[in-house]
């Protein structure tokens, strides 16, 4: 795959944490049910001249393969990777999560991770925006899109802590608004916006 890597281990504590030297921003994109006709018109409105990239942190089933990475593909230009491996970031690509497992961030890599689902609840969103801030800081951006529940919520306080910028979806533009109004509920989103108006957001940023 390309980009994949023997690259940092799996951050187990504050030690083990490398920050980024990478020089351009890391959107990551918490979505779950819904997500993905979200996740089409955003990418059919963000141009791949950005200047970013953006990993995508979906609720899957941890028993059936998705076909996600291949329907966000047709939504851009920019290439799309399913991460099965450790992964090198690189500007203005696309990363989408693999089906049981989760993602974290460690210097400028995506690790793969054992899903957690303590209770029963998703936290996928929430552990990948804290290691994105810890790792990334300033240059971290967290947007959260339809779903049901509150995954995301905890980590955007993270994101806002170490100085990056939030997005959520407008309740009123999501399938199911449970993910957004969470996280809008937080009282740490900058921005409350339609999909297809963050990508322009972004790059005004």
């Amino acid at each position: 795959m390309k980009g994949s890597t023997n690259g940092p281990s799996v951050p187990r504590n504050d030690k083990d944490i490398v920050n980024s030297n990478l020089d351009f921003p890391l959107v990551g994109i918490g979505v779950s049910a819904g997500g993905l006709a979200a996740l089409t018109r955003f990418f059919e409105n963000m141009p791949a001249a950005n200047g970013m990239s953006f990993i995508v942190i979906l609720h899957l089933s941890p028993t059936h393969d998705s076909s996600a990475d291949q329907l966000l593909q047709r939504a851009t230009s920019m290439p799309v990777t399913k991460v099965t491996a450790t992964t090198l970031i690189e500007k203005e690509h696309v990363y989408i999560i693999a089906p049981n497992s989760q993602l974290l961030m460690n210097d400028g890599y995506l690790c793969i991770d054992t899903l957690e689902r303590p209770l029963g609840k998703h936290v996928a969103i929430d552990i990948f925006f804290r290691t994105l801030a810890n790792v990334h800081q300033e240059r971290a951006i967290a947007i959260v899109m339809s779903g049901t529940g509150a995954d995301g919520a905890v980590g955007i306080a993270t994101i806002k802590e170490q100085g990056g910028i939030t997005l959520a979806q407008t309740p009123e533009d999501a399938e199911y608004d449970g993910m957004p109004q969470a996280a809008i509920n937080t009282g740490f989103i900058d921005f409350v916006l339609p999909v297809v108006e963050m990508p322009q957001k972004l790059v005004d940023r």
